[in-house]
């Protein structure tokens, strides 16, 4: 292809290369492979074209006859050749990286500006769980194109090394699309990863002595995701009515969106007026949460049930990850080991039993009439109401430190009680049967079968409560 490059006129060149540049470098530093099809609708460039370009190139891509099939690469190599600067003087179709994904952010923006609506799958009823919505009505309505955009359009912004500006394109996006988004991810079940997404672009904002509108708007959008994680990843189209109606009255997100979607409240529900410390409740458990814990690196959160279970959760996003069931009656105590790898439960059932953390998978039962337990600092040995229980060796080898769980603070009576201090009370659904801290973290199981978690400031003052 190069030597025929030779033979052109340099108006017809500059044309081929910039094209075939534009499509190579997309197919080498996408996080998913697309079609031709979705690549058309992403780069803007003619389906027809794409193939036309891609025919001198099928020693290094595979490239699929049908357009709706993905197309990838064959030698890794060959994203080495495009994206080495080195190679710039030499290589026509050379590309900065950086340069790169922040036109692919551009496009995947611009697509999702363009594509994404309300209802995006004309389900009608706001009602509707995702789990019934006809995965051929998905995929129609939500291509792989929009999808990869959805997906990943966070992902090459990070990549481009550029700050996100007040005012500026992606500022502007989140504003009229934000609720789209999170319909379109919800649908495509993997809404779990927006709070994961916010935090990105919480810190690719400037650094400023002044808190910005962009910062607040943020802020207020990691709140709005923790606040209404379950029922959006549940019933996608609840993003613009329980979301947003019963989030707080000075949310910026309820002040942007509820113009264009609560018309039909005539007299809205009393709510708070701003985000109190209550960041989530994780919903799952049938009955009374009896123990709560931490990971030591404080990304997973543990809870113990009298309904039998134990579930993992991710501690940021509040999504279910893992639950837990072989105890025959009422678990009572849930511990990490100091590594976070092994989980540990006690049940009224008469055993201990140890977990691998990551798989869920049940490794060993010791016969126990206990109702506590946790791991001694060797991380070899548990400790129990009723002795000590050996480990082997073999399954568990623990050097880590043990991960902060703050013994200044405790319940009481309804209260918070940080150093003999009365700081928070609780009302009767929100109860603490048992809490525990991490960082800036309170998690507490509740009597009423909620696991929730609420952000605090570790001073004396009940008035530096996040709100």
């Amino acid at each position: 292809m190069l030597a025929n490059l030779n033979d052109m006129s340099p108006d017809d060149r500059e044309t081929i290369v910039e094209e075939t540049r534009k499509i190579m470098s997309t197919i080498v530093i996408l996080e998913s492979p697309l079609s031709r099809r979705s690549l058309s609708e992403l780069i803007g460039i003619e389906e027809e074209a794409i193939r036309y370009r891609l025919k001198a190139f099928h020693s290094i891509l595979r490239i699929p006859v049908e357009p709706d099939l993905p197309v990838k690469t064959l030698h890794l190599s060959f994203r080495d050749f495009l994206l080495d600067p080195g190679q710039k003087s030499r290589n026509p179709f050379s590309v900065d990286e950086t340069e790169l994904h922040r036109r692919i952010v551009g496009e995947c923006i611009a697509l999702l500006s363009k594509k994404l609506r309300t209802d995006i799958c004309s389900l009608g009823s706001p009602g509707i769980l995702r789990s019934d919505i006809d995965s051929a009505i998905i995929q129609q309505s939500v291509p792989a194109d929009v999808g990869y955009a959805c997906q990943y359009w966070v992902h090459h912004l990070k990549k481009s090394h550029h700050d996100i500006e007040e005012d500026g394109p992606v500022h502007k996006f989140l504003q009229e699309h934000l609720l789209h988004w999170l319909e379109a991810t919800s649908i495509l079940g993997i809404s779990p990863n927006n709070i994961h997404l916010v935090k990105d672009l919480q810190s690719i904002v400037p650094n400023s002595d002044k808190v910005s509108k962009l910062s607040e708007f943020l802020w207020d959008v990691e709140r709005f995701i923790k606040f209404n994680q379950w029922i959006i990843a549940e019933a996608p189209l609840q993003v613009y009515f329980s979301a947003l109606l019963f989030s707080p009255e000075h949310s910026i997100v309820r002040t942007t969106f509820s113009p264009s979607y609560l018309g039909w409240v005539r007299k809205a529900p009393n709510v708070q007026k701003s985000w109190g410390a209550l960041m989530q409740i994780l919903e799952g458990h049938s009955d009374k949460v009896s123990s709560v814990t931490f990971s030591p690196d404080g990304k997973q959160l543990a809870s113990a049930s009298r309904d039998k279970t134990v579930r993992l959760w991710d501690a940021a996003s509040g999504v279910l990850m893992q639950t837990l069931e072989d105890h025959s009656d009422k678990v009572s105590s849930v511990a990490f080991s100091l590594d976070g790898k092994q989980l540990a439960s006690a049940s009224e059932d008469g055993t201990v039993k140890l977990w691998d953390a990551a798989s869920g998978e049940l490794m060993q039962t010791f016969n126990c009439q206990t109702f506590n337990v946790s791991f001694l600092m060797d991380g070899q040995v548990l400790e129990t109401g009723n002795g000590h229980i050996y480990l082997q060796s073999s399954i568990t080898n623990s050097t880590f430190p043990v991960g902060p769980q703050n013994s200044n603070y405790y319940h009481n009576d309804g209260w918070l009680n940080r150093n003999g201090e009365n700081l928070l009370w609780f009302p009767e659904l929100y109860r603490p049967y048992y809490l525990c801290i991490h960082g800036s973290l309170v998690a507490f199981g509740c009597l009423s079968g909620y696991v929730s978690t609420l952000e605090i400031d570790y001073q004396p003052q009940l008035a530096l409560l996040r709100h």
